[in-house]
Parts: structure tokens; C-alpha cells; sequence
């Protein structure tokens, strides 16, 4: 009796492409992408030698520190020192007017005039932009948010899958009146809202 061996190497044969495949996706996602991750983490400035400013500090100068002056048609250059930057809801202050043109220029916030309230519009665009650098969604500006957002690692806005926020679910309802999704509106950027997209 002969043993039927072609069946079984023809399936081994036909596993060989999606075992690469899958052991690529793994190596990605288990291995690179984390290195890189915490790579990116390494190069982005930390504010732990700074104190944290007091309320009475946020409008006054750091000592021994000169602030050239902020204007929303320039980017702060590699000699602009922004030492003990803390801007947040309510706070109003010449340099959220360079922050806020920065964020329409990335597409976080609608084109408009900016102005140096620093808003609900300019904290959800903030935290729009932590969302994609996957900061911690505060709202507040410190300054290594603002190096990172004047840098050429600054991403463009994007919506990606994993997301949820108000924005997500405007693309929800957007994709439902056109016919495409038709699943729970709920914000969250799922299986379900991709594959409408």
C-alpha cells in the first residue's frame, strides 16, 4: 500500500505564503513597531527638570530666559527657548495664537483667524493632536507638546482605527447617509467603520 504524500505537501506548500505573512505581521507588530515606539519616546523633550508653574507664573517670563516674540506667521526656530510653557482651557496668552495656527496648518482645527484665548476649539484640536502622537488626551499645552507640534515629526490630522471622539462619529454618519455603514453610531473607529471606509 502506497502512502498518498502530494496532498499533504501541496497543503504544506499552500501554508508557506500565509505563515510568512503572519509571522511578518507578528514580528511588526510584536517587535518593531514597539522599537520604534519607544525610540520616537526617547526623542521627544521631557519637562521633568522643570517645575511645574504656578498660576501666577503662567503669564511671566522664566528667569533668566528671553522669549522672542510669538507670531502666527512664523515657527519657532531651534533657538526659541519655551521653558515652563503650561497653556490650558481659559488661559489666555500671545503664544496660543502660534499654537492654534500651527494646529489649522496640521488640519486640527477649521482655517480661521486665530486669537490668543485659549479656547474649546483650540483644546479639542490639542487633544486631537495627542490623540495621534498617542499622548494622553489632556488638552493641555506644556512644552514638550509645543516641540513636538512645531517639529517635522508633527503628524497631519487623521482619523485611524482604534480612534473614538465626535469626530469619529461625524465619519460615522457620514458613511450611514451615503449607504455604506450601517452599523451602531457610536464613535468608535472599529472593524465596522473600516470596512465602510
Amino acid at each position: 500500500m502506497q502512502k498518498n504524500t502530494g496532498g499533504f505537501k501541496a497543503a504544506l506548500r499552500w501554508m508557506r505564503v500565509p505563515a510568512a505573512v503572519l509571522a511578518g505581521v507578528l514580528l511588526t507588530g510584536l517587535v518593531i513597531i514597539p522599537a520604534l515606539y519607544a525610540a520616537k519616546i526617547k526623542t521627544v523633550p521631557t519637562d521633568a527638570s522643570v517645575a511645574s508653574p504656578q498660576p501666577a507664573e503662567l503669564t511671566s517670563q522664566p528667569a533668566g530666559v528671553t522669549l522672542p516674540p510669538f507670531s502666527p506667521d512664523r515657527s519657532p526656530s531651534a533657538t526659541d527657548e519655551v521653558v515652563g510653557v503650561m497653556l490650558k482651557l481659559g488661559d489666555v496668552d500671545p503664544k496660543v495664537e502660534m499654537i492654534e495656527s500651527r494646529l489649522m496648518e496640521l488640519n486640527y482645527m477649521a482655517a480661521d483667524v486665530p486669537g490668543d484665548t485659549f479656547n474649546a476649539s483650540v483644546e479639542n484640536a490639542v487633544r486631537l493632536f495627542q490623540r495621534t502622537h498617542y499622548f494622553n488626551q489632556s488638552g493641555v499645552v506644556d512644552s514638550s507638546l509645543i516641540a513636538l507640534l512645531f517639529s517635522t515629526a508633527a503628524k497631519q490630522y487623521v482619523i485611524e482605527y482604534g480612534n473614538e471622539g465626535e469626530d469619529v462619529l461625524n465619519l460615522q454618519l457620514r458613511l450611514n447617509s451615503l449607504g455604506y455603514y450601517n452599523d451602531k453610531l457610536n464613535g468608535y473607529f472599529g472593524i465596522a467603520t473600516q470596512s465602510a471606509l
